[in-house]
């Protein structure tokens, strides 16, 4: 299966170089793809590598939710609080 996927990957890259019309109208659609999905397809690719515990094994239990509150405030708190240095600058006169 992997060579396959290596030839496919070299043909598509080869078609999309030698038709630049082509890779005008596809290309954008591939950013969109590679930046915002292709991310979280590997993690899951990676977990379910490297993961001992068969995914059909896999229940949630009441620390991983309270795990998950944690980490989502602990997060917001970080984003919504400045930094000292962010504080300093504000606090300077303007020099306009």
């Amino acid at each position: 299966m992997l060579p396959i996927a290596i030839v496919l990957g070299i043909v598509s890259y080869m078609i999309l170089y030698l038709v630049p019309a082509l890779a005008e109208n596809v290309e954008p659609g591939f950013s969109v793809f590679a930046k915002n999905i292709q991310p979280v397809l590997m993690a899951i690719m990676l977990f379910l590598q490297f993961n001992k515990i068969s995914p059909h094994d896999l229940r949630f239990r009441k620390w991983h939710f309270v795990a998950l509150v944690i980490q989502v405030v602990l997060f917001l708190s970080l984003i919504h609080t400045p930094s000292p240095r962010d504080r300093q600058k504000s606090r300077m006169p303007s020099s306009a």
